[in-house]
């Protein structure tokens, strides 16, 4: 028996698995339409309020690339400082927080020179395999519909349930409508629909605004004696009074009786209550630290914290492993690299500056990995004096580096004091 003959390999079985509801290839869509999300995004600042939060905190402190592969690394840097990746990370974060979901095209996925987030609030329908496996992705704006392949397509998603095709963001939570049954005694039922949180929200918020618009005593003149010709003068002066305003009638009795509103009815448990929804709703504890209570307790804050910060370290491994695999890694494999031994991690934060002698940037510039220019120019950051006149190159041979290198200092240090003899 031959080597090959002895080995036994596994042939990879096919997905068996349904992830899908309906058999067959078909639109999937929404429950809730993306505008309708966009919609009440657009209309209450709380939501807004808390996913900037949540987008500055993901991305507030920036990014860095880390590869062994030096020219991996300055392809994919360029290719970020071009698109601006940060600024381009906060609107995916900002998506994904309130919608779930963020779409992204590719511009030339074969050789990817740019990318752009497509509006959110289009109609979006996912064609799936029954084993889940994406086939199209279409998008139907202002009439147009374009059906995208799905390598043109980053479909960042987050909260996935059930094997759907789309993700759930905070916004899914406080616009979805629920219900329930209710049965009685003859065997009858009733449901009951309940609003979606958001607009219990608002509808409270108009009650509150109409109590307090009514809660104005209502005031009714009676006037004795006044000229039919006065009449309509005087009422219409009476409509423009403001509350606490007051009015002089000459050669006229005048009685007032006046209507207030009763004000025992306490609404404050209704006020807190759908605001702890809301609150509870988009997990941000900025939100909470605006409102009238706001924590109650030190060890309180410190939980919520902790919490939050969680919730930010998954944001961020999330949007990572998206830029790896769907922007980094074509990056580097179209410029005919192998993506496995020369691999860019993208990592979040600031880098910790390591700090360089001369000897090392001579280095550098000798392996090719920094110019002239960028050799030069850290030099003058570093010691603070500008070499415009030094030699044109640095030095490259190992038999006179050393020299050369003893040279550069000398003249640096000549440099220096020349600045400080005349400082």
């Amino acid at each position: 028996m031959g080597l090959l003959e002895s080995l036994h390999i596994r042939k990879a079985k096919e997905a068996q698995g349904i992830v899908k509801p309906l058999p067959g290839i078909s639109d999937e869509i929404p429950k809730i339409t993306f505008s309708n999300l966009v919609d009440y995004y657009n209309k209450e600042p709380i939501i807004r309020l808390a996913a900037s939060h949540y987008s500055q905190s993901i991305v507030g402190k920036g990014h860095y690339t880390s590869s062994e592969s030096q020219r991996a690394k300055k392809v994919v840097d360029r290719f970020s400082d071009d698109i601006g990746l940060d600024n381009f990370l906060v609107d995916v974060a900002t998506h994904l927080y309130a919608f779930g979901n963020c779409f992204t095209e590719k511009r030339d996925p074969d050789n990817l020179q740019d990318l752009a987030n497509l509006p959110i609030g289009s109609d979006w329908r996912i064609q799936r395999e029954d084993t889940g496996e994406v086939q199209k992705i279409i998008q139907i704006r202002g009439g147009r519909t374009v059906e995208f392949e799905p390598n043109e397509i980053i479909h960042w998603k987050v909260n996935v349930l059930n094997g759907e095709p789309i993700g759930r963001g905070v916004l899914h939570t406080l616009a979805e409508t629920r219900s329930y049954t209710i049965r009685f005694s003859d065997k009858s039922s009733k449901t009951i629909t309940i609003a979606p949180l958001i607009q219990q929200y608002w509808m409270h918020s108009d009650t509150m605004r109409k109590i307090a618009r009514h809660y104005v005593p209502l005031s009714a003149w009676q006037i004795k004696g006044l000229k039919k010709e006065d009449q309509s003068s005087v009422q219409s002066t009476l409509r423009k009074l403001e509350p606490g305003e007051r009015i002089a009638l000459f050669d006229a009795e005048a009685e007032i009786k006046s209507e207030q509103a009763d004000p025992r009815g306490r609404l404050e448990i209704f006020e807190t209550h759908f605001q702890n929804q809301m609150i509870f709703a988009c997990m941000s504890p900025l939100v909470k630290a605006f409102t009238r209570e706001g924590f109650v307790g030190e060890s309180a804050l410190k939980i919520v914290d902790e919490w939050y910060q969680d919730f930010i370290d998954y944001g961020q491994r999330l949007i990572k492993n998206y830029v790896e695999e769907e922007i980094f890694r074509p990056i580097v494999q179209q410029n005919g690299m192998n993506w496995t031994r020369e691999r860019v991690k993208f990592l979040w934060g600031v880098q910790e500056q390591v700090k360089l002698e001369l000897e090392d940037v001579v280095n550098l510039k000798k392996e090719g990995i920094i110019s002239v220019e960028e050799a030069r120019q850290f030099i003058e950051e570093n010691v603070g004096v500008e070499l415009a006149d030094l030699a044109p190159e640095l030095p490259t041979s190992p038999d006179n580096q050393k020299a050369e290198l003893r040279k550069v200092q000398m003249e640096i240090l000549k440099k220096a004091q020349e600045v400080l003899s005349h400082s």
